[in-house]
């Protein structure tokens, strides 16, 4: 008979159960988060319809573009309701304007797992520091302050613009959920990424020497850097030519 069952139960093996997050403001040099004010919409309203070019952000989004900034009022006022989710306005530190929102979602303090999600930014600023740094600041909070042990990313299998940025914020491809809903365009199959505590060290400091670079003519592809990081897992593409060298450096 097996008797070591005292290591099944030692305390020292359960990991802490993380803090329950709540809404605070992050500043950063590119980007200020605060929570989603719902007068926000009127702009951002503007900024992602209007042209078939600025509709386009909502392309693998389940939900969106909107007839009206009411209607796209009224879905953000339920989101907020929510209790499994913090919805949070991204601006611009240059300008104050709202240029997005990014979510805290599946947030499940007693296994320490979170998800960023729901992420959206008008045409503008893709490409920019704002969605690197948005989501650095709250994985630094969640992973630092919070004590969670994994960050999930999921996206549309064919979102490749969304399953690159993953890999260039430090996520790993985990898998494909296939079949795993049906949204607006029909089948959707789930890429999932995840960031783990340990992983966090390294991927910070790639992180933040990519951002805060004082030279950044000269900071590199933080795909690059973050491809390295021991333990990496690649994603295959659908285009077969993408390499290291030749994904986005933004």
């Amino acid at each position: 008979m097996f008797k070591n069952t005292e290591n099944f139960n030692s305390a020292s093996t359960i990991p802490k159960k993380a803090m329950l997050p709540i809404y605070k403001d992050f500043y950063g040099q590119y980007v200020i988060l605060k929570k989603l004010d719902l007068e926000e919409l009127d702009l951002l309203y503007e900024k992602t319809h209007g042209s078939d070019e600025l509709i386009t952000v909502w392309q693998y989004l389940p939900y969106g573009p909107f007839n009206s900034p009411e209607e796209m009022k009224q879905f953000y006022a339920n989101y907020l309701t929510s209790s499994t989710k913090l919805v949070f306005c991204v601006h611009s530190a240059k300008t104050q304007e709202p240029i997005g929102i990014t979510c805290l979602e599946d947030i499940n303090p007693d296994m320490g797992t979170i998800e960023v999600a729901s992420v959206l930014y008008c045409k503008s600023v893709q490409k920019t520091e704002a969605n690197t740094e948005t989501v650095y600041l709250l994985m630094k909070h969640c992973i630092q302050e919070l004590g969670y042990r994994r960050i999930a990313w999921r996206c549309n299998s064919n979102n490749e613009a969304s399953k690159r940025s993953a890999l260039r914020l430090g996520f790993e491809f985990e898998g494909i959920f296939y079949n795993h809903m049906i949204v607006k365009n029909g089948n959707r199959d789930t890429a999932w990424f995840g960031l783990i505590d340990q992983r966090w060290p390294p991927v910070s400091k790639n992180l933040e020497t990519w951002l805060y670079h004082s030279k950044p003519e000269h900071r590199g592809s933080l795909f690059q850097l973050n491809t390295m990081v021991k333990g990496y897992s690649n994603v295959i593409m659908k285009d077969k030519s993408d390499s290291l060298s030749n994904v986005l450096t933004h």
